[in-house]
């Protein structure tokens, strides 16, 4: 797994990542929308997941998520 957290990828497999949740109900939100992701598509592709704030435009959402 790897995170990229702004401008820098960080992987799991070079160092430890920890995701933080502050309540159950935050837990199950996340759980809930990774269990709806469409299966695993060509091999080798990367499966995305981001989280942004609610004030950010969608374009920059979607600039960020460019690697």
């Amino acid at each position: 797994m790897k995170v990229k957290i702004g401008n820098s990828i960080h992987d799991a497999n070079n160092e430890p990542i920890m995701l933080l949740f502050n309540n159950n109900d935050e837990l199950k939100l996340i759980i809930n929308q990774l269990e709806g992701m469409l299966p695993y598509g060509e091999e080798g592709s990367t499966r995305k997941y981001c989280i942004f704030p609610d004030n950010m435009d969608m374009h920059i959402a979607k600039e960020f998520m460019k690697i």
